[in-house]
């Protein structure tokens, strides 16, 4: 075809398989940063720039030595996260932390000693890949390194090794907990007084900007910082029932002036007074002599709004007060028990809890022939039907009921939370070794598992709730009644711990064949308690004798003994940082070991003294010579308001006598009026997802005006916080009760390898 020229011929009709590639700065760039780095995971980066734009065949022209199996990654890389993606080296974390000493650790710092789970809220934790974590609420008591310090003493105490102390910081700060400064959801009945003391020194503001001087609103915020100092710290110190104060005798102050049964006639005489127990009422009747000073120059819808915030302040102070002088005699019941108790007697403390839905628990309660019960309020407890079950079968019972006491409400449970928590915290162990807990008897298993917990046994019952007893047995003024002694001839109530001979409840009006025991004693055990796990151990005698090493060393506070005021334990916090003391902020006393302060507060012989030489005192007085113009500033603002308000200081003995008993309190029935307005407003939270914030729906109350200005509801109709929440907590329940539906339960399927990596291809293309 070409004679003598064949090569010109070839060269023009055969196919160039080695084209010329155009590289432009870009790419020339990119293939120099790629030549320039060794990191196998930066070059992938860098790669995937250009790679979609070439062959293989032309990658591998324009960069020597590069593998298919390289373009394939950073084609990947292009693919599935972005062209010149950075991504950072995932870290590789060594275990130097041992899980089981990590969960010793956070079992001890959830002791309800140290930390309080409430019923509401949640916390949320954040690992480092960003998840998060919700937790419940959770509040600790003590700071981190008194925690710290109380750890490593419990740990060399019981010679187990644990993290350095920059470890335990670590994971205080990863596992954070909210700081106690508010006791709602804890003990609602302070939490109200203390937000009293808050809505009073706000209100001394909008005083003062109605014409209020400054010097009379700063003397009526001091009275109010001291009172609520005084009610926190001092007060329970100063109780005692042989005092001559009669804000101090717990006696007088729980007698009942009108019924002669509940009370109890004092040996002494009342003539002493105590000036920061009557600012504690004498505070709010001053500021309502201010506010009317300046009433004339206020609308008369803002002196309305004031003075309904002043009474509810008022009321919230005195229940307050009435509160801490009903928990020291009652708490006093489990001390004179526990004193007093011989060998075949025992005591039980009942405590309404819910950790675990479906658990049902019960304590052993072999080899006693006598038995003290003490519980929480709880209405399941404090209502009719239990006491006269016990009443009317107590003869043939194994073992008789003698006593049944009721502590205050929201307090004398620390026993039994700290039971529970620690019963919580060993079912977590168990879990978190792999196993599953999700009915009760993984959970008996769980708390029989290593030995079980110590000092606890659980078993399961089966309850028929169609056998529940219907009786119509009443006793009139049942909750004012906190302690009851079952007799032959009837039950002798109380309204306070040994106070009057109490009103005695015939055998004849609590009887009925429903609460028989033959109809209500019908509990099949389907896992009965375990067998007793033997103690072993070794006892350890500490030489530092400050300290109680062993229990109630110290002479404790005698009823009969008044209260000295050089009197001082010398085992006090600052003696040294690994000992344990006492969680109760005023009880003075320090324990060795866990173990002692765990017997402590499960008798409760709590040392309330008046430390007039504490180490702060003690400092004070060194600097006294420069402080004494502001000692004697708040004497005098002591002195002014005790002579200046003398409604509340001069009152007779008969009218102040039972003021720690409980009020009766007319039930009050919410309008339809304000039903409608609240239910819109639960409507409108249950669309948005929010939460009704009711300490704000109180003041809307108060303000809410129609298109007039007028206001929509009067001062009748005006509802405080927890009656708000009580209501809407009360349409919530209704609601949920109504719409309960049966939710179906996702099941989980094996998906086959080959069916995941097919449906991973479709997903990439």
């Amino acid at each position: 075809m070409a004679p003598c020229q064949e090569d010109i011929l070839l060269e023009k009709i055969q196919i160039n398989s080695i084209q010329e590639i155009k590289k432009d700065n870009m790419t020339a760039s990119v293939m120099e940063a790629f030549q320039n780095t060794s990191d196998s995971r930066t070059q992938t980066q860098i790669l995937s720039i250009i790679v979609n734009n070439h062959t293989k065949t032309e990658l591998q022209t324009l960069i020597p030595r590069l593998t298919i199996n390289k373009i394939d990654s950073a084609r990947k890389h292009a693919l599935v996260s972005g062209p010149d993606t950075v991504l950072n080296q995932p870290k590789i974390y060594r275990m130097k932390l041992s899980k089981p000493k990590v969960g010793h650790f956070v079992e001890f710092i959830l002791n309800p000693i140290y930390s309080n789970i409430v019923g509401f809220g949640e916390t949320i934790l954040k690992l480092s890949s960003k998840e998060k974590i919700k937790v419940p609420k959770v509040i600790r008591n003590v700071i981190n390194a008194r925690l710290i310090e109380t750890y490593l003493s419990y740990c060399k105490d019981s010679g187990f090794d644990t993290f350095s102390r920059a470890s335990l910081y670590r994971i205080l700060n990863f596992c954070h907990a909210s700081k106690q400064k508010s006791l709602q959801g804890l003990d609602n009945i302070t939490a109200l007084g203390m937000g009293a003391v808050d809505t009073l020194l706000k209100l001394l503001t909008k005083l003062e900007t109605f014409g209020v001087s400054y010097p009379e609103s700063k003397k009526l915020t001091n009275i109010l910082h001291m009172v609520n100092i005084f009610m926190k710290f001092e007060y329970k110190t100063h109780l005692h029932k042989l005092d001559g104060c009669e804000d101090h005798c717990t006696v007088f102050a729980l007698s009942d002036p009108v019924d002669a049964k509940f009370a109890a006639a004092c040996e002494h005489s009342h003539e002493s007074s105590c000036q920061k127990c009557s600012l504690v009422e004498s505070c709010v009747p001053q500021i309502r002599i201010k506010l009317n000073d300046i009433s004339t120059n206020i609308p008369d819808q803002i002196v309305e709004e004031l003075t309904y915030e002043l009474d509810n302040s008022e009321m919230n102070l005195v229940d307050w007060k009435k509160h801490i002088l009903t928990t020291i005699p009652q708490d006093q019941a489990r001390t004179n028990v526990l004193k007093n108790l011989h060998v075949d007697q025992g005591l039980v403390i009942l405590d309404w809890a819910m950790k675990f839905l479906p658990y049902q628990f019960r304590e052993t309660q072999s080899d006693f022939f006598a038995v003290f019960l003490k519980s929480d309020n709880a209405a399941c407890y404090h209502c009719t039907n239990p006491l006269a079950f016990i009443h009317q079968n107590n003869g043939q019972f194994p073992i008789k009921v003698a006593e049944y006491n009721f502590s205050e409400a929201q307090s004398g449970k620390d026993l039994c939370d700290s039971k529970t928590g620690s019963c919580r915290m060993h079912i977590y162990k168990y879990a978190n070794e792999g196993h599953d807990v999700l009915n009760s008897r993984s959970m008996k298993l769980a708390l029989d598992s290593y030995g079980g917990v110590k000092g606890t046994q659980a078993c399961i019952v089966s309850v028929n709730a169609e056998d529940e007893p219907k009786t119509k047995i009443r006793m009139p003024g049942i909750s004012t009644y906190n302690n009851f002694n079952f007799e032959n001839d009837g039950i002798i109530a109380r309204k306070a711990y040994k106070v009057g001979e109490g009103h005695v409840i015939k055998t004849s009006t609590q009887c009925s064949e429903t609460i028989s025991v033959e109809r209500v004693y019908k509990l099949e055990v389907l896992d009965p308690f375990s067998q007793d796990q033997p103690i072993s151990g070794k006892l350890h005698k500490f030489a530092d004798s400050r300290i109680e090493d062993t229990h109630d060393q110290q002479p404790c506070l005698e009823e009969n003994q008044p209260i000295a005021e050089n009197s001082m334990n010398i085992s006090t916090c600052s003696t040294s940082s690994a000992y344990f003391c006492c969680p109760d902020f005023s009880c003075d006393k320090v324990f060795a070991t866990s173990n002692n302060l765990d017997r402590h507060l499960l008798i409760g012989n709590h040392n309330y003294r008046k430390n007039t030489i504490s180490s702060m005192d003690t400092a004070v007085q060194i600097y006294s010579s420069s402080c004494i113009d502001l000692q004697k500033y708040h004497e005098n603002v002591i002195q002014e308001a005790s002579h200046e308000v003398e409604i509340s200081v001069n009152l007779n003995a008969k009218s102040r006598k039972g003021r720690g008993l409980k009020s009766k309190r007319a039930n009050v029935r919410f309008s339809d009026k304000v039903k409608t307005y609240l239910q819109e407003i639960c409507a409108s939270c249950e669309k948005t997802g929010s939460r009704p914030d009711f300490i704000a729906l109180s003041e809307e109350l108060r303000k809410a005006t129609d298109e007039n200005g007028h206001k929509l509801f009067t001062i009748q109709e005006w509802l405080n916080p927890p009656q708000i929440k009580g209501y809407i907590a009360n349409i919530i329940s209704k609601s949920k009760s109504s719409l309960a539906v049966k939710k179906p339960r996702a099941e989980l399927q094996e998906v086959n390898v080959d069916d995941d990596e097919n449906s991973q291809k479709l997903l990439l293309c």
